[in-house]
């Protein structure tokens, strides 16, 4: 019973925190799809994430807030239970090292609450946690398997037995495996690391070990496979080189079983729910979807362009661990190296796959992306562990150096180390705090909402950001506010499964959803479509895009979308004042401390303020477009296009109004050309 307070109160320290600062409501990118896909048992982006759909689904029945905030703190369950059994984890591996690294149960409790309270609160873990989304069921899963493998391993009274002691019942090229990646002898004990399958007490951790790990290829099967070989050299080598054909039999059905969650894929697809995300109803489609191989077309094989990648992604760690955390982190590893170099090549092993499959998904290395920390939260764990080795061995050194002086000073140095590694502990604490309490952050749902109150009943909307998209879905169908409403994102419309989604989910419209453009690009099907909801008297609201310019002559702005009208929009009008009368009611300031700390609500801004600006440039009204183009350069956007048009129109107003008065024009001085991009 006394064991299980320390895990306990654990799990409810980080559930309070996650609870008190999760999200109030939908959250940005594909946080609000899920949220949708949960409330309808959709299907989600690839690669579908159906073990996430059905366990988010029961949680919403708890009788906690509203929908979207029983999404919100699912995670923040799934995230307190990761960091228990990684701290329990944490206290059997220290338990494995020798006395100067394990030391007492006590000193092992101590190390690991340390180390999990540094991870459990940095920015890559801890976003995770306060918005709906897969990353920290998948942590647990991973935690939760890896502390199976510790369980299943642990000592019974450890021997002085030679070398190959122990592993005569083995075939020999097994007890050759097993010596060369264990160095229990060179760690000061005799460890097996060898699981008694046979056995009950050990077997059976093993066994749901095995299932945990392939559950969660259920969830994000793509990261998780990063760390089966770091679980596999955890649960042993000549563990699974001993097993019996029955055995493997039993590792076959238990892998099944674990996948059988993407069953779920093809047959709430041919019940045609509202998100059908690549229309999985057959074989070919699901495979797709579930491998999702359209990826693989934008995977870089340029060796230099990964080893840059892993450098960056290396570099965010860094960031949020500080200086102190990341060497104690790869002060470990080296430590290891020496001590165990076992576990040196397991650990590394946990972080260089990571860092490697997160370079090859990744794009581009965008630091403020949340999901691609969500990618990285196995690096986390690594490091995790070096930052207990390291602060384990500092704890034996100086208790070593006090108790040969005087054992008084060995009680004042483990306060004194206590309170010293508490403080490096609470050190991403304070990066992350700003980033990553989303208590206050209604930003998402106050842009859906804004968007969405012009619109009436039966409109349609066209979008063009997936960011916005995703947002609009979480509302309407996580809030269940304005589904009279039909959205649909542009960039989509030329796949079949999108398609034939809208025909079924909106029969007023099929006719208009049907209808198919000799040329099948995206572009086309929006300019067919617009037409055939004209005729039908449909009110049609765009996201604006740079595509746009042909149809800026009948654009109406009505706050962050635009209404395509029958004639052209006269801008000396009334409608323009409500506009600029909006933006000064609804946009936000660039001292609002929630906007700054949002990354993604600062891209949308500046993106509605650039579009906005290119919309009444091109409808000859310089003062205003300068305004806001000025005003995209006050929130931080620096990107050389942006700059370029500020200069071109500065020297247009300034030429007209010399013009005007008959005066020379005066030289308009030239920006400092800058290095950064335009945020799209």
């Amino acid at each position: 019973m006394k064991k299980a307070l320390g895990p306990a109160f654990l799990f409810f320290f980080f559930f309070l925190v996650y609870l008190v600062s999760a999200a109030p409501s939908v959250f940005w990118w594909d946080s609000g799809e899920l949220v949708a896909n949960v409330r309808t048992l959709g299907v989600p982006h690839r690669p579908g994430f159906p073990l996430y759909v059905l366990l988010a689904k029961i949680f919403s029945y708890l009788p906690i807030g509203n929908f979207v905030f029983q999404q919100n703190l699912f995670s923040g369950f799934c995230g307190a239970l990761a960091l228990v059994f990684f701290h329990l984890a944490l206290v059997r591996f220290l338990g494995r090292q020798n006395d100067l690294l394990g030391g007492s149960a006590a000193r092992r409790n101590l190390v690991a609450f340390f180390t999990t309270l540094a991870v459990g609160f940095t920015f890559t873990f801890w976003i995770q946690a306060v918005r709906a989304e897969v990353y920290t069921l998948g942590a647990f899963l991973f935690t939760f398997s890896f502390y199976c493998f510790m369980r299943a391993t642990s000592p019974s009274a450890p021997t002085r037995q030679g070398a190959g002691a122990g592993y005569s019942s083995l075939p020999e090229p097994y007890a050759r495996i097993k010596q060369a990646l264990t160095s229990d002898t060179e760690a000061g004990n005799d460890w097996p690391a060898v699981i008694t399958v046979g056995n009950h007490r050990t077997a059976r951790w093993f066994w749901l070990g095995i299932f945990a790990a392939f559950l969660g290829l259920g969830n994000h099967h793509v990261t998780l496979l990063a760390t089966f070989p770091f679980l596999f050299a955890v649960a042993g080598p000549a563990t699974f080189g001993g097993l019996s054909l029955k055995k493997w039999v039993g590792v076959f059905f238990l892998f099944l079983l674990g996948v059988s969650t993407y069953l779920y894929l093809p047959v709430r697809a041919w019940s045609q729910p509202f998100f059908n995300w690549g229309g999985p109803s057959g074989f070919s489609s699901t495979a797709n979807l579930v491998l999702a191989t359209d990826s693989f077309k934008t995977v870089s094989l340029s060796v230099t362009e990964t080893f840059f990648k892993m450098h960056r992604l290396l570099s965010l760690l860094f960031d949020q661990l500080g200086i102190g955390l990341f060497f104690f982190a790869f002060g470990g590893l080296l430590i290891l190296l020496f001590a165990n170099k076992s576990w040196f090549w397991k650990m590394a092993l946990l972080l260089v796959g990571n860092l490697l499959v997160t370079s090859l998904l990744a794009a581009e290395v965008i630091p403020d992306n949340p999901d691609l920390h969500g990618y990285l939260v196995f690096s986390l764990f690594a490091l995790g562990l070096g930052i207990a080795v390291t602060i384990a061995a500092f704890f034996g050194v100086v208790e070593r150096a006090a108790g040969a002086v005087s054992n008084f000073l060995v009680g004042f140095a483990r306060v004194g180390l206590a309170a010293l590694f508490l403080l490096f502990s609470l050190i991403p604490w304070t990066f992350s705090r700003p980033y990553c309490d989303l208590s206050e952050n209604r930003i998402a749902l106050k842009m859906a909402q804004e968007a969405l109150s012009p619109v009436p009943p039966g409109g349609v909307v066209f979008l063009d950001s997936p960011a916005l998209d995703f947002v609009l879905r979480g509302v309407q169908y996580g809030e269940l506010w304005r589904r009279d409403v039909v959205v649909v994102n542009r960039a989509f419309l030329a796949a079949d499964w999108y398609r034939k989604s809208l025909v079924e989910n909106f029969p007023r419209l099929a006719t208009v959803f049907s209808s198919v453009p000799k040329k099948k690009d995206p572009d086309s099907f929006f300019r067919l479509w617009a037409s055939r909801l004209k005729q039908k008297k449909v009110p049609i609201f765009v996201e604006f895009t740079e595509r746009d310019r042909e149809l800026v002559e009948r654009l109406q702005p009505t706050g962050f979308l635009f209404q395509l009208i029958d004639t052209a929009f006269v801008l000396d009008t009334v409608a323009v004042e409500q506009q600029l009368m909006w933006e000064v009611a609804n946009l936000w300031t660039e001292d609002d401390r929630v906007v700054q700390n949002d990354p993604q609500a600062v891209k949308m801004l500046v993106l509605y303020l650039y579009r906005s600006g290119l919309y009444y440039e091109w409808r000859g009204a310089k003062k205003k477009a300068l305004s806001r183009f000025q005003k995209t350069v006050a929130w931080g956007e620096k990107g050389e296009e942006v700059q370029k048009r500020i200069l071109k129109l500065e020297k247009e107003i300034t030429l007209a109004e010399r013009k005007k008065t008959g005066s020379v024009p005066i030289a308009v001085s030239e920006p400092k050309k800058s290095r950064g991009k335009l945020s799209r």
